[in-house]
Parts: structure tokens; C-alpha cells; sequence
């Protein structure tokens, strides 16, 4: 992989401020990333930001294209924020997996159990309880309004 000076160089080439996403630094990671890996399918040389030289090996930098390489799996893995119905630990699961850390795990753990709870939430509001006793007397009608009892 190449060095952090070429990373930050790469990263200013393409940093621009997009205020639609001042909340979403996911997003944001996954929109500068597709930026500097469209850059890098054309040109793998970076040059330096103040003196006139290139600060890659050459024009196929071994590190450069491992660099490629990683961004495009990356992306694929954090393209599920485009989707409408992503949810934050979809989010979370894919930042997880592209940084290969235990850092997002306790937040995993957290949205997990709070989608169970939600979800048990769901099912008791939306179902009836059955024990399975048979009724031990017949339905019977009552009062002028036809309800039944």
C-alpha cells in the first residue's frame, strides 16, 4: 500500500465539500474513496504538492495499483449506503468489514439487540395468543346490538 503522504495528497486532489452529507461522514468515506478510485483506473502517478516531482515509484506503482484495487472492494462493500432501505447497522457492518476491527463491534451488539426488541415489539402488537384450550361453552348472543360474548 502506498504511504500515508500519498494517501493525503490523493484525498486533497479529490476532497470537495459536500454539504448534503455534513452528517453523514459514512457517506461521505464512501463518496471521496469512489473519487480517488475513478483517479487511480486513468493515472497511478501522484505528484508532489510542493517541489516538481512525482512521489510514486512509476506509472504501474505496484502499491499504487494495490491501492486500486483495495478502493474498488471497499466501494462494492460500502455501496449498500445507496440503498433506501439501509439501515445504521447495515452501515456499521460494512464500515466494520472494510477497516477489519473490533471497533464497530459493541455498536453491532447494540443495534442488534435493539432491532430484536423492536422486532418482538412488532410481533406481540400484530398477534393473538393461542394456548390451545378447546372453548368449554358455546358462543352465545346477547343483547339487541348482535354482539356476541
Amino acid at each position: 500500500m502506498p504511504s500515508g503522504f500519498i494517501t493525503s495528497k490523493l484525498i486533497d486532489e479529490k476532497y470537495y465539500l459536500d454539504e448534503s452529507l455534513l452528517d453523514r461522514d459514512d457517506k461521505a468515506l464512501l463518496q471521496i474513496m469512489e473519487a480517488i478510485q475513478e483517479r487511480l483506473k486513468s493515472n497511478l502517478v501522484v505528484d508532489h504538492p510542493v517541489i516538481d516531482e512525482k512521489i510514486t515509484k512509476s506509472d504501474e506503482d505496484a502499491n499504487m495499483v494495490e491501492l486500486r484495487d483495495r478502493l474498488l472492494n471497499a466501494i462494492t462493500t460500502l455501496s449498500i449506503l445507496r440503498r433506501s432501505d439501509c439501515t445504521e447497522l447495515d452501515a456499521v457492518k460494512a464500515l466494520r468489514e472494510i477497516f477489519n476491527t473490533n471497533h464497530f463491534d459493541q455498536k453491532i451488539e447494540e443495534l442488534e439487540n435493539e432491532e430484536k426488541k423492536s422486532n418482538n415489539r412488532q410481533t406481540a402488537a400484530g398477534s393473538i395468543t393461542i394456548t390451545g384450550a378447546e372453548p368449554q361453552t358455546p358462543v352465545k348472543k346477547e343483547g339487541d346490538d348482535k354482539r356476541y360474548a
